[in-house]
């Protein structure tokens, strides 16, 4: 079982792999995965496990929340486990619940004072029935639904914390469905539907026939691993909200922005930013190249000479970088400007079959 070293942890906080936020009281440290492990894939038993981890300055757990999990294809089952349950996909936020100065708060993934661990703290002080009951040895998860926090799936004015899961805060051992269903029960939390399907086949055939009000299922494992079936109605409703284009990659390559612009676009649309980002690489780097290989055998005691050495060798397209190149500029940021712009679909979103 996962067992968090907090030294080990910072160093992968200074290499950017995991963040790293102090409660505003001091004295807790919440730590989750960033952007950058999930686009480069850099799993390891630390980024997987800093998924809204709470510990304190000496590396006590506070909140163990779940692992990160992943969508159907990205990862396989391991060989002799088998489905042990499969439950609706609830679209909100993760709420991670942890006690603090005798007080029960809810943390998102990546912030203890972000607008949806507020509300959630408020929710659960309000609503929540004898929470003085619920076991200390255990932390407790919720997805966060509101209608100011709509993902994509509309709740028609629904709100409330759902119960996903509780886990050893000591040992990592997970609470199933039904012990969560009675939990749900005695404290006021709602629950996601839970279906009878134990083979990935039913699983992936019923998430096909499922709108864009329905997110997909949730399916673990016998070992306690998890993963994400969404419904392809679902992907394209996100993609069309996420808004990634290729220009918008474009923009954000050029700026040095590519970690920011790609927050919260999910697992499944990270391939298609990828080859995005390669192409324009790519393009950079074969411009650049012929630049330098022009300079090797052109003119370049004469300016017009060269000019008219340019125009006989090269199409207009190439004009501009070699003229560029030729006078000491660096010409990434025209490439940038000007190389893409008849480029087809530059501004279309991901595609259905880039999923």
């Amino acid at each position: 079982m996962y067992q968090p070293d907090i030294q080990r942890i910072r160093r992968l906080v200074r290499e950017g792999w995991i963040s790293e936020h102090e409660h505003p009281d001091g004295g807790l440290f919440i730590f989750n995965y960033t952007q950058k492990a999930q686009y480069e894939n850099v799993w390891t038993s630390d980024t997987l496990n800093c998924r809204g981890l709470i510990l304190t300055a000496d590396g006590t757990i506070v909140a163990r929340s779940m692992r990160k999990f992943f969508n159907y294809g990205q990862w396989l089952p391991m060989p002799g486990t088998h489905i042990v349950s499969v439950a609706e996909k609830v679209d909100g936020s993760l709420g991670i619940l942890f006690q603090h100065k005798d007080e029960y708060h809810i943390t998102t993934r990546g912030s203890f004072v972000s607008d949806q661990a507020q509300w959630a703290t408020d929710w659960f002080r309000q609503n929540a029935i004898n929470p003085e009951g619920l076991d200390d040895s255990l932390t407790y998860m919720f997805e966060i639904i509101y209608p100011e926090n709509r993902v994509v799936v509309d709740y028609q004015g629904q709100s409330g914390l759902w119960l996903i899961g509780a886990r050893s805060k000591q040992f990592g051992h997970e609470l199933y469905e039904a012990e969560l269903d009675a939990v749900a029960e005695a404290h006021g939390f709602f629950r996601p539907t839970v279906y009878r399907m134990d083979n990935i086949e039913d699983i992936l055939a019923a998430a096909m026939a499922m709108t864009s009000h329905e997110e997909g299922f949730v399916v673990r494992y016998s070992d306690n691993e998890r993963v994400k079936v969404k419904s392809d109605a679902y992907k394209l409703a996100h993609r069309i909200m996420t808004g990634a284009t290729f220009n918008r990659v474009l923009e954000a390559v050029r700026a040095g922005q590519l970690e920011s612009m790609i927050e919260g676009v999910p697992d499944e649309f990270l391939g298609q930013v990828k080859a995005w980002k390669a192409e324009i690489e790519q393009k950079v780097a074969e411009i650049t190249a012929e630049c330098a290989r022009a300079m090797s055998i052109a003119p370049t005691d004469n300016r017009k000479e060269f000019a008219l050495w340019v125009q006989s060798n090269y199409p207009p397209s190439m004009h501009g970088y070699l003229y560029a190149y030729g006078q000491g500029k660096d010409i990434n940021d025209l490439i940038y400007k000007t190389a893409f712009v008849n480029r087809q679909a530059a501004d279309a979103p991901i595609s259905e079959d880039e999923f």
